[in-house]
């Protein structure tokens, strides 16, 4: 009896001493899970939680409608999945930053006075479930952003234009391509990658006597067969847009425009035009909650910023970028959607050589 009354009092003691510590400790862990997973939900670790539409949302189904009009295109026709209740997996952040790189009424600032007529899209994961960027071999492979639903990549941006013409006006007989005058001859999409198929091959099929210019995003010298931009802010495809500064300025710009060049060069400068057209998307991303690019901009706040986590270029790019790279990183040290994101290995700006062969990849 007198060894059972012991042992009791001896539990209450211990139990006196040590509950205010057990109960600090639990707290501790409480605060410190809590605070790893709101840290996570803001994006720390380069992703968020994704946030599903519906498929009978207005939101998914104007975007599909720019789908059917081919503003943009699933790559080999793999589209987001939609559930038995009928909801899409792909993030409607994703839904509106694409809106807004398409929306051609913004100001020069936000990186060009024009909406882009085309983007090719790739939801396609080599490794499934699993992300397939490089991870450092002492990290564990994270989930892939493009299966969640909260990542895309754009592999093809927009069109090289080209224009045909007699190389003698006077002799219009020998280029019966371009018989009545300049005419539009062909557009291209520009490739985002380093991939060899994805390079633009000169094909040569016309006449001696005509001569073949091209231009990014317009058709040179004014030909006839031009159409008024698929956009609707009566810009016509002959017309040359305007671009930021910082995207192709005289001074500190991100990258070289190809400028007129002759058909025969389309090789070379479909490669350059897939640089500068990276340098163009990675500083819409950037200035996207800027007062005069997405809008309504004064929305774009908190957890309502548009500008992505994460936004990772190719070293293809970042190599073709050069020593502007740098100006492009302290830009986005300054747009980070969260102060903590600078800090962030996997958040704001960074490369990644496995997307020399993919394109551009954001993600929420």
């Amino acid at each position: 009896m007198l060894a059972e009354e012991k042992r009791t009092g001896l539990l209450k003691r211990a139990y006196l001493v040590l509950r205010w510590p057990v109960v600090l400790l639990a707290l501790g862990l409480s605060v410190v899970f809590f605070l790893t997973g709101l840290l996570s939900s803001l994006g720390y670790q380069g992703t968020t939680n994704l946030r599903a539409v519906p498929e009978q949302d207005d939101l998914w189904k104007n975007f599909a409608g720019d789908i059917q009009a081919k503003t943009f295109a699933w790559k080999n026709g793999e589209q987001p999945t939609i559930s038995d209740r009928g909801v899409v997996n792909f993030d409607k952040r994703l839904i509106t930053l694409l809106g807004y790189l398409k929306n051609g009424d913004k100001d020069v600032l936000c990186g060009w006075n024009r909406g882009h007529e085309f983007l090719e899209l790739d939801i396609i994961s080599s490794m499934g479930a699993l992300s397939d960027l490089i991870v450092p071999t002492n990290k564990t492979r994270p989930a892939s952003t493009l299966f969640r639903g909260v990542g895309v990549r754009i592999s093809k941006a927009d069109y090289i234009q080209c224009t045909i013409e007699p190389k003698d006006p006077s002799r219009r007989d020998l280029c019966p391509e371009a018989i009545s005058g300049n005419m539009a001859f062909t557009k291209e999409q520009i490739p985002l990658t380093s991939a060899p198929s994805d390079k633009l091959e000169h094909n040569p099929s016309y006449s001696s006597g005509c001569k073949v210019t091209c231009a990014v995003d317009y058709y040179p010298n004014n030909p006839v067969g031009a159409l008024p931009s698929a956009q609707p802010y009566n810009i016509s495809e002959n017309d040359p847009p305007a671009y930021s500064g910082e995207v192709t300025g005289k001074v500190g710009a991100w990258a070289k425009n190809p400028g007129v060049f002759n058909y025969s060069e389309i090789t070379k400068k479909g490669q350059q035009a897939g640089i500068f057209k990276t340098a163009l998307l990675v500083a819409e991303l950037l200035h996207a909650d800027d007062e005069g690019c997405a809008n309504p901009s004064k929305e774009n706040l908190g957890s309502n910023r548009l500008i992505p986590i994460t936004t990772i270029l190719s070293d293809w790019a970042v190599k073709g970028l050069g020593n502007n790279w740098q100006a492009i990183g302290r830009v986005a040290q300054a747009k980070c959607p969260n102060s903590f994101h600078k800090n962030s290995p996997l958040a704001c700006l960074t490369f990644d050589g496995l997307l020399d062969v993919k394109g551009l990849h954001i993600n929420y």
